[in-house]
């Protein structure tokens, strides 16, 4: 059963009488991670594309999230050129106030 559905958090619910896979048919892609009854689990690929978090026998509410890998590489990048992209104007301005009139 579906409890919540946004777009990096998905909460469900799984009752069974044996192991088994709660299956998503949404794309898995990496930096999605879950957990089962708040421990960590491992989300994994299925069906080619589908993402699955394996559960045990019993009700469990299971929690899958993602957080992007690359996000903060990106952000970092970003900033880095911003920098540059304010320094060189100043430098250029500096450069020129002190060189042969």
């Amino acid at each position: 059963t579906l409890l919540a559905f946004e777009p990096e958090r998905v909460v469900a619910e799984s009752r069974s009488t044996a192991p088994g896979l709660l299956v998503l048919a949404e794309p898995w892609y990496p930096g999605w991670e879950a957990s089962v009854d708040g421990r960590d689990a491992p989300c994994v690929p299925v069906n080619a594309w589908m993402r699955a978090v394996p559960v045990p026998p019993g009700r469990h509410r299971v929690t899958l999230r993602f957080r992007s890998r690359l996000l903060g590489w990106g952000a970092a990048l970003s900033a880095a050129t911003l920098l540059v992209l304010v320094w060189l104007p100043l430098r250029a301005r500096a450069a020129g106030a002190i060189g042969p009139a």
